[in-house]
């Protein structure tokens, strides 16, 4: 198995002031991550409510607009996720325990919220008509 860039690079666990109809996740990301090192022989290492989970890098790519993309490879764990890091910032969508969450930065803080099919639905539709 490759090895963790370093260590425990995301760490996401249950807010318990959830909000009523939402599943929102307090987040901790290792700064190093933003280093230009990440190699496909890295891995991600995400501690998602006191479980860890290991996904190893599968495709990094200089994008336009000065964004980096990175995407890890499915496991046993977890799905693959899809990640943008632009301006010392990461955003983008992970698959994790069969459930895919979205990660923002929205007033100085990051954000992750599990999906829920309505809104997968309008997001993969967004991203279709972007690409065309």
């Amino acid at each position: 198995m490759a090895n963790s860039v370093l260590g425990q690079d995301f760490t996401f666990s249950s807010d318990k002031n959830k909000t009523e109809g939402s599943f929102k996740y307090a987040v901790t990301i290792n700064d190093q991550l933003l280093s230009k090192d990440l190699k496909t022989e890295n891995s991600l290492e995400i501690m998602f409510d006191d479980q860890v989970l290991v996904q190893p890098i599968s495709k990094i790519q200089n994008l336009s607009n000065g964004y980096r993309g990175l995407i890890t490879s499915p496991t046993l764990q977890s799905g693959s996720s899809h990640i943008l890091i632009k301006n010392g910032r990461i955003t983008g969508l992970f698959n994790i325990q069969d459930q895919l969450f979205k990660l923002s930065y929205f007033n100085e803080n990051y954000i992750l919220q599990r999906l829920q099919k309505r809104a997968l639905f309008v997001m993969l539709n967004m991203l279709l008509i972007n690409s065309l």
